[in-house]
Formats: C-alpha cells, sequence, structure tokens
C-alpha cells in the first residue's frame, strides 16, 4: 500500500478516489436494477393493471381507482372501475357502437331441440326476436308455439341494454337470472329461443345460422354478423 501510486502528494489522487467513488455507486444503481429479475420483490408502478389469467377480468393496482360512464363492457366487470358520481368528470367513457368500435363479445341465437331449425334469414330472425312469430313452422320449423327468452342479469347492464334492442320489451319474454337456469328450462318441447354470448353456447341448444353465417362452425361472412357488441 506504499507504493507511488499511492501517493497523497499526486495530482491525480484525487481523480483516482472520485472515479472508484463512481464505479461503486454504478454496480450498486446497476444491481437494485436487476434485482426484482432475480427474484427480489417487485411493487407495482402506480396505475398499473396485474396481470391476470386468459378469460379473466384484469384487476387495477389498488393505489389507483378510475371512474366510468357508459355501460360497462362485460370483460371489465371485475377490474376494480367505478362509476362516475353524478356531474363529476370520467375518467373513462364507454360507447355502444361509436366510432372506431371495437367487438368485445357476439351473441347468437339459440333454441330448444324441438323447433326443427337450424337457419334463418335477417328478417325471420328479427321477426321471431320481436314476438312476431307465434308459430315454429312459420318458419320452417315443426308446428309448435314459440316462448322467447332471456337472461337479465344486473352485473351486465351492456348486454341488457342489447337485449332490448335485439328483442324489444324484455318484460314480454320469460326472463331468467342465469345462463344454467336458462339451459335448465330450455326442455326439447319449450319451444323457446333465445339469444346469448356465444362462450354460452352449449350441446343441446341448436345455433342458428343467419344469411348462411355460422358463427359457431365458423361459415360464412362473420365480420357483417348482426348480433355484436361493440365499444
Amino acid at each position: 500500500m506504499g507504493g507511488a501510486w499511492f501517493n497523497r502528494h499526486d495530482p491525480w489522487f484525487a481523480a483516482f478516489i472520485l472515479s472508484a467513488g463512481a464505479l461503486v455507486a454504478s454496480l450498486i444503481a446497476l444491481l437494485s436494477a436487476f434485482y426484482p429479475a432475480l427474484g427480489g420483490e417487485h411493487t407495482p408502478l402506480l396505475g398499473a393493471i396485474t396481470d391476470s389469467a386468459p378469460g379473466v377480468a384484469p384487476t387495477l393496482s389498488p393505489n389507483i381507482s378510475l371512474t366510468y360512464v357508459g355501460p360497462l363492457p362485460a370483460r371489465l366487470a371485475g377490474a376494480s372501475l367505478k362509476p362516475a358520481d353524478g356531474g363529476k368528470k370520467a375518467d373513462l367513457t364507454f360507447v355502444p357502437n361509436g366510432e372506431d368500435a371495437l367487438v368485445t363479445r357476439r351473441f347468437v341465437l339459440i333454441s330448444a331441440l324441438g323447433t326443427g331449425v337450424d337457419e334463418l334469414n335477417a328478417a325471420q330472425a328479427d321477426s321471431l326476436l320481436h314476438g312476431g312469430v307465434a308459430d315454429w313452422s312459420a318458419v320452417g320449423g315443426l308446428r309448435g308455439g314459440v316462448t322467447r327468452a332471456a337472461v337479465v342479469s344486473t352485473s351486465d347492464s351492456a348486454g341488457t341494454a342489447l337485449l332490448a334492442d335485439w328483442m324489444g320489451n324484455l318484460t314480454d319474454l320469460r326472463t331468467f337470472a342465469s345462463y344454467p337456469e336458462l339451459r335448465a328450462a330450455m326442455t326439447i318441447g319449450s319451444g323457446m329461443v333465445a339469444i346469448v354470448p356465444l362462450s354460452e353456447v352449449r350441446v343441446g341448444q341448436p345455433a342458428f345460422a343467419l344469411d348462411g353465417a355460422d358463427l359457431v362452425r365458423g361459415r360464412g361472412d362473420l365480420a357483417t354478423w348482426p348480433y355484436t357488441e361493440r365499444v
């Protein structure tokens, strides 16, 4: 340690000490930056959206609370968003079928097995959903009365608004609180018809093709599918 390089009277000695200190500080900063990747703890940034499994609504960091107006898409039902108080500006605005809208869900017409129908044109589907068809034989099916049904959920206001557009007054329908309840009631002789999200289609309830387009089987021009939720 007594070599000439450690001479305090050397004019380069102070510069050497400063350089060594800067090197140590740089190493400490580098280790701090890579610590989370090496298994250390990591705190989400303010306002960060945490990861979620496929099919599960994303959740927001507890450090932030966003407000919204408009019909909340079902995909965001668990994202910790809060309705904006009256008169206050919201952070997010959801507009059904607005400009540059994105498809969030597609819906499909289904019926009981005993109806004998698997394809309709647009006019037939609209008349059937609005109560203009009283017997399945009027749209090429087996003779039997038509019962319109729908799932009306308080947690899916956007879906309920769409049903009102597609089926008219919902009080004229047989309504259910959940899709499993609807499926249980849709027995072979029930004559039921309903419109449900694609994710709720099950074996045992035929899904109709519309004007040659079949959403379930992936046939036809699906870009023009009429029963679509866009936000």
